[in-house]
């Protein structure tokens, strides 16, 4: 009977070790952010009191190193939506992965094509080119993403939206 249920125990158990790594990231991440609220903290009375630990050059560097990234709002399934209406080919051989994905989008408006591979993908492209984009996998069964990336571009007949050229 367990056989019988193989696939599904195992993307279970997949499901299951990715919310574990995710609780484990979060929390290593938490942990990292005390420590560095605990030592600005520190940095800052020292400052205050005019015992400033730091040398004037590591200042500088850390004041590069905090303005290295640009400042974002997190994105949300809401942002999505404004592509509602448009379609997005999705070649990804994992199911959870497609599920994933779907799931993301699910609610945004936009119509998600699923094809199992690359050779799927490339014959959904054969009679469908109204994609706005299409998210491939690099490795998958019979044709991977790679091989399916360079068969669209070496086809004219293939291009998917002129109006991002």
């Amino acid at each position: 009977m367990v056989l019988q249920y193989q696939n599904e125990l195992l993307a279970l158990a997949a499901i299951f070790l990715l919310i574990l790594i995710y609780l484990g990231i979060k929390q290593k991440n938490k942990a990292e952010t005390d420590t560095k609220a605990a030592k600005k903290e520190e940095a800052l009375k020292a400052e205050q009191s005019g015992q400033s630990t730091a040398t004037p050059q590591k200042k500088i560097q850390e004041k590069k190193i905090q303005h290295s990234v640009p400042r974002h709002a997190k994105i949300t399934k809401e942002d999505f939506k404004i592509f509602a209406g448009e379609r997005i080919l999705l070649a990804e051989d994992n199911l959870i992965n497609q599920k994933v994905i779907l799931g993301v989008l699910g609610d945004s408006g936009i119509e998600v094509v699923v094809a199992n591979d690359g050779q799927e993908a490339l014959d959904i492209l054969k009679t469908d080119k109204n994609f706005l984009i299409i998210l491939m996998d690099a490795h998958m069964p019979r044709v991977d993403g790679f091989e399916a990336t360079r068969a669209i571009r070496h086809d004219p007949q293939t291009i998917i939206s002129p109006s991002l050229h």
